[in-house]
């Protein structure tokens, strides 16, 4: 096990403990083993929603526009009953695309 935790830079000990096996001595030819891999980053789940702050002159129309999701979908997300009721500084969820 020595030569194959050198192989793929990791210890003997990390194989063992990533296949359960007490003795590290004790492994068969074509036996299958997980190789723990460390230094690789885990990805992140995508966004699937940003926040926006209503500006002057803003409508849920244009705000759709500039995220690429209608208005009436904004709308929906963020339980307004009336689309044009949004104000200054209201910050809006949007659902990303």
């Amino acid at each position: 096990m020595y030569r194959i935790a050198l192989h793929y830079g990791t210890t003997i000990t990390a194989i063992a403990d990533a296949n359960g096996i007490a003795n590290p001595t004790q492994i068969s030819v074509g036996q299958q083993l997980v190789i723990p891999v460390t230094g690789v980053p885990t990805p992140t789940p995508a966004a699937t929603e940003t926040t926006y702050v209503v500006q002057v002159g803003d409508n849920l129309y244009r705000i759709g526009l500039r995220f690429g999701v209608s208005h009436l979908v904004i709308a929906a997300y963020n339980g307004l009953s009336d689309p044009s009721d949004i104000h200054v500084g209201q910050v809006l969820r949007i659902p990303l695309p």
